[in-house]
């Protein structure tokens, strides 16, 4: 990589100190008196681009992304007449689209969505569970390969209460109910990961009628769990959790919300063997902390915390500094969005980063929108150009025109790490058609004027 180019780079990046990343304003996604809880992003139309999925009391819709542009059109997959908590999206019958799995609240069932051809048409409701109506729902899903045989089966936390699972026979036929506890009042989070290090899926929850958070060994590898073992036990009662390595050491450690107090913190993972520290506080001033989730918000190899919290209506983050936990301030991303519920991260515009998606209930009783926030920590950074050139078309296909420049120059092509791809003296007409799709930098250098600029290779 050239030093001009590095430079230029690290004045965006953590890996060169600083904090200096930003997102751009919400773009609303849908606005509707339907109460949504929750959105997830995943492509669902098969053509490479994330979508965003979303579930409301009165619609399961998603938001295809068009070419990968941030430009959305909205498709409804079904009419729905029940409030829902969770959704998630899986390949669940091993035809290698994404399906979607979700809970309905108020109807007290699991069901699941079978992608058709692939590209987004989905089937009528499948059923995996039928509960009891109204309050004692289910709640939280996740979807794991719990019985170690290679399908993904579907978690629930009930608020009967119960923690139960599905098993999936690889196609998307579902078994009966298999208990793993019935402690809890009010599931609401789940997480599976291979927690102690056995090669087998564990399980962690935590729900809102309850003060503590529980794992669950899976101690046959097939599904048959051991007995709750605290991890939390203190203070109120934790709204949502997360797992993921925030200290770089290769395990897996949990993040928690909990709204009573306003806290956000994490557990370590001490040994890898599911043996967790006690509470690691990262903040409490993320006033009724709601909704938790990690990714690398700032592209320096580490997991960072976003946060929704519905008192200060407010999205925030915080970032990893070191890649071993330790956390800086928070940082804004909004804080006029009404009472946000839910908070994902994913790239929505094919740049790279991680773009969010958002659930809000506008004045708490509606309307209730779906919005997502650019991650401009490659967009953010200015064009440069010392020698007035254009390039055109952009995006582009295959080829790539330069204007307004004669020889002698140099034309090297970067990624959006700055790995250099091409070099090439004194050309006009650049090929593009090898690159994948997504963003690049061009840099021009005639006899030590620079220019850089960006394109998008469709």
């Amino acid at each position: 990589m050239s030093k001009y180019l590095f430079m230029l780079l690290c004045t965006v990046a953590i890996t060169c100190g600083t904090q200096s990343q930003t997102f751009g304003s919400a773009n609303v996604l849908i606005e509707d008196m339907g109460i949504f809880r929750v959105s997830v992003i995943a492509d669902v139309t098969g053509d490479g681009f994330n979508d965003v999925i979303a579930v409301s009391s009165q619609q399961l819709v998603y938001f295809k992304n068009i070419a990968g542009t941030g430009s959305f059109e909205t498709v409804m997959v079904t009419a729905l007449s029940s409030q829902s908590f969770g959704l998630e999206v899986a390949d669940l019958d091993a035809d290698g689209d994404m399906d979607i799995l979700a809970s309905l609240f108020d109807d007290g069932d699991l069901v699941w969505f079978k992608n058709l051809d692939g590209l987004g048409s989905f089937s009528t409701a499948l059923t995996i569970y039928e509960g009891v109506q109204s309050f004692t729902g289910p709640d939280a899903i996740n979807v794991s390969d719990i019985d170690g045989d290679g399908d993904p089966d579907v978690v629930l936390n009930n608020n009967e209460p119960s923690l139960l699972w599905f098993a999936n026979d690889g196609v998307g036929n579902f078994g009966g109910e298999n208990v793993i506890s019935t402690i809890g009042t009010n599931g609401r989070s789940i997480v599976s990961r291979d927690f102690d290090g056995d090669g087998d899926i564990d399980i962690i929850s935590s729900a809102s009628g309850a003060t503590t958070v529980n794992f669950f060994e899976n101690i046959d590898g097939e599904g048959a769990f051991g007995s709750p073992v605290i991890i939390s036990g203190a203070g109120s009662a934790v709204q949502k959790l997360t797992a993921t390595d925030l200290d770089g050491d290769g395990d897996q450690d949990i993040v928690t919300v909990v709204p009573g107090n306003d806290k956000v913190a994490w557990f370590k993972n001490e040994d890898g063997l599911a043996n967790f520290s006690d509470e690691i506080l990262i903040t409490t001033t993320t006033l009724n902390a709601f909704a938790v989730f990690a990714a690398d918000v700032d592209l320096d190899g580490d997991q960072d915390i976003l946060i929704a919290s519905t008192q200060d209506n407010t999205v925030s983050w915080f970032a990893n500094l070191d890649g071993a936990g330790n956390f800086g301030p928070r940082l804004i991303i909004d804080s006029a969005i009404a009472s946000p519920r839910s908070v994902y991260a994913g790239d929505l515009n094919n740049d790279g980063d991680m773009d969010i998606s958002v659930v809000s209930i506008e004045g708490g009783g509606g309307p209730y929108k779906v919005v997502w926030y650019e991650n401009q920590t490659i967009l953010g950074l200015p064009d440069f150009d010392e020698l007035a050139i254009t390039i055109h078309p952009n995006p582009t296909g295959e080829t790539l025109y330069l204007e307004g420049l004669a020889p002698p120059f140099e034309v090297s092509l970067y990624d959006i790490r700055g790995k250099l791809l091409q070099k090439s003296k004194d050309i006009r007409v650049i090929s593009v058609v090898s690159l994948h799709t997504g963003l690049y930098f061009l840099e021009v250098n005639k006899l030590g004027k620079k220019v850089r600029k960006k394109f998008v290779k469709k």
